[in-house]
């Protein structure tokens, strides 16, 4: 079980690269991303929440759009932890930043 790991990208960032290095981990994680995400980081997930697991391939990109919250409905504290991690607004920013620096990567190899 991974260690450590305070925030989404880098939850996403170890699954990704063992993902990349381990085959069987990389099937098991496509074909029960639940299962396997609550085994590797030790997170549960309300029986509510779908998780989905998208393979990129040269053809295929995805955009990933954040959630869309009606401004009426706040979030509890309790909540908004469990959205963020418990990450910081400098935290969650730096996040958003590292991801736009992965896609403009991405971008740049398959543009024409």
């Amino acid at each position: 079980m991974a260690s450590g790991i305070k925030t989404r990208a880098q939850a996403q960032e170890y699954l990704a690269d063992k993902a990349r290095r381990d085959v069987r981990f990389r099937r098991e994680l496509m074909a029960n991303p639940k299962a396997v995400i609550s085994r590797e980081l030790g997170v549960s997930f309300a029986a509510n929440v779908n998780v989905q697991v998208l393979e990129e391939t040269p053809s295929n990109v995805y955009l990933v759009l954040p959630s869309f919250a009606v401004e009426d409905e706040a979030l509890a504290d309790a909540e908004l932890d469990a959205v963020t991690g418990g990450a910081t607004a400098k935290e969650l920013q730096q996040e958003a930043e590292n991801q736009h620096d992965v896609a403009d990567t991405a971008w740049n190899k398959i543009r024409v």
